[in-house]
């Protein structure tokens, strides 16, 4: 969430990702770290028509991967745990962080 994030630089952050792509988001709110006080970035707001498409293409998009073959979606699933493991130590510095 800020600069010093591996995953994604501060432009992203402070946008909305809908449809397969980063958007301008209208608000940006600030998250802060509750042990501290220090405000570890911003991240930005998905307005009310931003949450409407989003849910009508991930609903779309759903019948796409129930009509795919199990191992596909299984392979999809796996290759995401294998980024939570290969990334925990990061994760858990930042859930911990982001809850205090």
């Amino acid at each position: 969430m800020t600069a010093s994030s591996p995953w994604l630089p501060d432009e992203l952050w402070s946008g909305a990702f809908f449809d397969g792509q980063w958007q301008a988001a209208a608000q940006r709110q600030p998250v802060i770290e509750p042990a501290t006080g220090q405000t570890l970035g911003e991240v930005g707001l998905a307005d009310a028509a931003q949450v409407a498409t989003s849910a009508a293409t991930a609903a779309q998009a759903q019948q796409a991967w129930a009509a795919a073959p199990y191992e596909q979606r299984a392979q999809v699933l796996r290759q995401a745990a294998r980024l939570a493991e290969d990334n925990m130590d990061t994760l858990v510095d930042w859930l911990v962080r982001e809850s205090g």
